[in-house]
């Protein structure tokens, strides 16, 4: 989701994938008064039963964006709405005897850290002609995530 002082544009959803590629291209017009905003761009889940989760989000200054500017970016993801739980543990011979299954074993196991989830995109500052109805337009390439959460019970993640 790419968000612009209120307004939102999203990228279609990559399903069963936590490494996503999009390449896909979203224009957001940018007027005068815009230009000190911030360029907020997130990565969610959709389930099957529509629920969204937040995968994480970053964000770029506008203001630091200079007409014909072209810049790519790789950046940490933050915020998510929650960390991803460790995979079930396999049952050992010892946890069996005991009568510990798999599911036991991964309710009490901590979590744990997995890598950290970045984006990739691209935001180019792009100069419009005079009698346009915006002063600029920022074209924003979402390229790819990598290392999303997986959070469907296939051990993926449907990210867009």
């Amino acid at each position: 989701v790419v968000s612009l002082a209120g307004r939102d544009k999203t990228t279609k959803i990559r399903l069963c994938n936590s490494n996503p590629v999009w390449n896909q291209i979203i224009n957001m017009q940018l007027w005068s008064d815009l230009l000190d905003a911030t360029l907020l761009l997130e990565v969610n889940h959709s389930d099957e039963l529509g629920k969204q989760t937040l995968l994480g989000r970053t964000s770029v200054s506008v203001a630091a964006m200079a007409v014909g500017a072209h810049v790519s970016f790789s950046q940490t993801l933050v915020g998510a709405d929650l960390l991803p739980l460790s995979p079930i543990s396999p049952i050992t011979p010892a946890a069996a005897k005991r009568g510990i299954d798999g599911r036991l074993l991964k309710a009490i196991k901590p979590l744990v850290a997995a890598a950290e989830p970045e984006l990739v995109f691209t935001v180019e500052m792009m100069a419009v002609d005079a009698g346009r109805i915006c002063d600029a337009v920022l074209r924003v390439r979402a390229l790819q995530a990598r290392q999303l959460p997986a959070l469907d019970s296939n051990g993926c993640s449907d990210a867009y």
